[in-house]
């Protein structure tokens, strides 16, 4: 039965399950199937077994499809946790679904070749019905929590157990060796990587803080005020040379007893923050100097990056549509593949870092000394500080940039060593890393996967594809050419049982939800959110275009207009608008001076007030005025 403890309750519940209903519904008018039984099954089983019927069982059920389109059959081991009647390989729940696609007896797809919007159609809908609530952004049970940080131990010890000498005895049964990885990095990534070298070694690089949590527990303009950090960022990076804007500065702080001498490096704080249901996203916030010379070597990295075409066509990370788009086209043609690493950060081993980055000095000198090496763990039985074998963790600010180039360098030896390339082309057609997730011609797929893990890394194989035309990369799924992509409920929708300033940040999300929902064709579910939303709004809920900041309803047409702008000469609308205050956070003295002067652009703060307030808001709030529609 439901449980008092757990996240959804009262009126959140019925609104989000009257929610599935209706996108069930709306599913069943598309593909011409009575949903009445599916609808039953889904409320006797939250009945007996609560939201994570929801939240955790449902979204196996997408999980499951996708793997069995793979295997282009459904197989034994699929979809276990939902009754087949006798004699029938498909399961009973959604089965006028899956029997568009499967034969109800023989398990087998239907049609591999030419796949109908039929076709498409239930694979959509079904992940869309089973997915729907699978992302919910809420706090995962203290047991799951723990589980998680147990696994981030876990992971750091295998990562630790995976020494050079395994590596190359794993790497040397595929017909490789140490010598290829660094080979395969001089070739496609040389260039690059000696550009980025004499950067820092020039010390051309510029400081930062971001407005994330640091270990400190410091905020907003806080964090400019550094009065020392540890020997070992001390030995590469001085203090004085980039905590102040000129050494006099330093002297004066310093005479005046203002500065602590270097320390030990403080341990990361391992977190977790909500991901899923079924587990949270583990994360380890960095100390704030390490966060800010980190800051410094990811802007210079991407700067570098910017000017290797070559590079940046296999590992830039601007944008992810290169990766869509490569997904799109391999369930289209079946020629590329598309690969996916679990626990990917958590098992970058820093001695291969170490190992390929050591012919630029500069460059492995500056990632070590900004790279945590211990981790503060929280365990039931008490915090333990974990000495780390890893890299990074996710939360410091080169873990995406530096497992993107490591996992990028496995795959090109792969495939160059495939396609007989002595010369390690530039050039490698078909591949694409954006960090865990990763593109590569099918041909060379099963062996990059055993690669991959002979280098200590764990291949995902539930989100791994490459034998029949499902395909799945950055968020976005295809299947045989069509977008099945499903939108995914990350926050509990607004009630009306409390002001609507106090309902904010679930009435924001919702409207995102509308508009994603309409963005993806299911207007009779967008119809039911419109409802919910004109009145949690009071009634001013306009139609306007996707560029407009005000809370609406996103068309392309009829948009609503109240009056026309005197000085813009363009049509105003009256609605809501997301208003977010950073919070009050003075800065004075040489700290302020440093944060003027520590910027990449040359023109001033586009925030006059940046050194009165700093850092996230601590609420969003929204604001009824007057906006633009477009």
């Amino acid at each position: 039965m439901f449980h008092e403890d757990q996240p959804l309750k009262g009126a959140t519940l019925k609104s989000m399950l009257h929610l599935l209903k209706v996108v069930l519904e709306e599913s069943g008018t598309i593909c011409g199937i009575d949903t009445h039984r599916d609808w039953l099954t889904i409320s006797e089983r939250f009945k007996q077994e609560g939201d994570e019927f929801l939240t955790i069982t449902l979204p196996t059920f997408a999980k499951d499809l996708y793997r069995a389109l793979d295997a282009g059959k459904v197989e034994n081991h699929l979809f276990l946790p939902f009754g087949r009647a006798k004699g029938q390989v498909l399961p009973k729940f959604l089965g006028g679904f899956l029997s568009i696609l499967f034969d109800s007896v023989s398990g087998l797809l239907i049609n591999t070749s030419d796949v109908s919007a039929l076709e498409a159609d239930a694979v959509r809908c079904i992940v869309q019905i089973s997915g729907l609530l699978g992302k919910l952004h809420l706090p995962c049970t203290p047991k799951r929590v723990q589980k998680a940080m147990d696994r981030y131990i876990d992971n750091d010890s295998r990562v630790g157990e995976h020494n050079p000498e395994r590596r190359a005895e794993a790497l040397s049964v595929l017909g490789f060796s140490d010598s290829d990885l660094r080979l395969t990095l001089w070739s496609h990534f040389g260039n690059f990587l000696n550009d980025l070298n004499l950067i820092i070694k020039r010390g051309s690089i510029v400081p930062s803080h971001g407005p994330g949590a640091v270990v400190e527990s410091l905020r907003g303009n806080a964090k400019w005020r550094q009065s020392a950090w540890s020997e070992q960022l001390e030995s590469v990076f001085p203090f004085s040379r980039w905590a102040y804007s000129s050494y006099l500065n330093y002297l004066e702080d310093l005479d005046n007893d203002q500065v602590e001498d270097p320390g030990p490096a403080l341990p990361v704080k391992v977190i977790a923050v909500p991901k899923t249901q079924n587990t949270p996203r583990i994360i380890a916030v960095e100390p704030v100097a390490m966060q800010y010379m980190q800051q410094a070597l990811r802007s210079a990295f991407e700067e570098a990056l910017s000017r290797h075409p070559s590079a940046y066509k296999l590992i830039g990370y601007g944008s992810q549509l290169p990766n869509q788009e490569m997904a799109y086209l391999g369930s289209l043609y079946g020629d590329l593949a598309t690969l996916d690493l679990s626990d990917a950060s958590d098992l970058v081993s820093n001695e291969l870092v170490i190992n390929l980055l050591h012919e630029w000095p500069y460059l492995l000198e500056a990632i070590q000394a900004t790279r945590s090496k211990t981790a503060l763990v929280n365990l039931d039985s008490g915090d333990i500080t974990v000495t780390l074998n890893k890299f990074a963790s996710m939360g410091s600010a080169l873990c995406f940039p530096i497992e993107s180039l490591v996992f990028a360098t496995i795959v090109l030896m792969v495939v160059d060593s495939g396609r007989g390339n002595l010369n390690r082309s530039f050039y490698a057609p078909g591949v694409r890393v954006y960090g865990d997730d990763i593109i590569v011609p099918v041909d060379f797929a099963q062996l990059t996967a055993w690669t991959l893990e002979a280098c200590g890394l764990k291949v995902n194989h539930d989100k791994s594809f490459w034998t029949g035309r499902f395909r799945e990369s950055c968020g976005k799924e295809y299947y045989a050419g069509f977008d099945v992509s499903y939108v995914k409920v990350r926050a509990v929708l607004p009630t009306l049982s409390k002001p609507l300033g106090q309902d904010v940040d679930s009435t924001v999300s919702t409207v995102a939800l509308r508009n994603n929902l309409w963005n993806h064709g299911w207007f009779q579910t967008v119809d039911y959110l419109d409802q919910l939303l004109y009145k949690r709004l009071k009634g001013v809920y306009p139609v306007v275009s996707p560029t407009s900041s005000v809370l609406g309803r996103v068309s392309w047409t009829n948009f609503t207009v109240d009056r026309m702008s005197s000085d813009l000469h363009a049509p105003l609308v009256r609605g809501y608008v997301i208003s977010g205050n950073p919070p009050s956070s003075s800065l004075d003295g040489y700290a302020a001076l440093m944060k003027c002067l520590a910027k990449r652009s040359e023109l001033p703060n586009p925030d006059p007030r940046h050194l009165l307030r700093g850092g996230r808001p601590v609420v969003l709030r929204i604001k009824l005025r007057m906006a633009p529609v477009f």
